[in-house]
């Protein structure tokens, strides 16, 4: 069975997130050490679902892409440009409207696979579904078919 443009999408946030967890996490103990963690949950003020001690690399898609863009002149300013803002923004709206279950188009899969292949390689990260060893970053392969377009 084909897999669908729902499908995809999910991957592709799967991997986002094994990759962004780690960046996000990496930013904010390089600006607030011991505190990271508490400092970032604080982004999101009222909001329970956080107020968990798992660490920032744990959390997924939706928690990493809001808390890039709460803290994007605090934190991530200083590592990212606006190109990379405008994929965080773009990011979380296709997350959101995947966990919405809103259908997609082929058009509309492909440029969410394009975003969410481009945020990485803001920080030299290429993703893929798994670690080499634990800490170091994730690897995405491109498709063949990418190179040669």
């Amino acid at each position: 069975m084909a897999i669908t443009n729902r499908e995809r999408i999910g991957k592709a946030m799967d991997l986002l997130k094994e990759g962004l967890g780690p960046f996000v996490e990496r930013e904010f103990l390089n600006l607030h050490r011991t505190r990271a963690a508490d400092v970032a949950r604080q982004y999101f003020h009222d909001d329970n679902r956080l107020m968990i001690s798992t660490p920032i690399k744990e959390w997924d898609a939706a928690a990493l892409l809001s808390l890039m863009t709460f803290s994007w002149n605090d934190v991530f300013r200083q590592t990212l440009g606006h190109t990379e803002r405008s994929l965080v923004g773009e990011l979380r709206d296709w997350r959101n409207k995947w966990a919405h279950q809103e259908a997609f188009s082929s058009e509309d899969t492909g440029r969410a696979l394009d975003s969410a292949a481009r945020l990485p390689e803001a920080w030299q990260w290429v993703l893929s579904p798994t670690q080499k060893e634990p800490g170091s970053p994730i690897e995405w392969q491109a498709s063949p078919s990418a190179a040669t377009n």
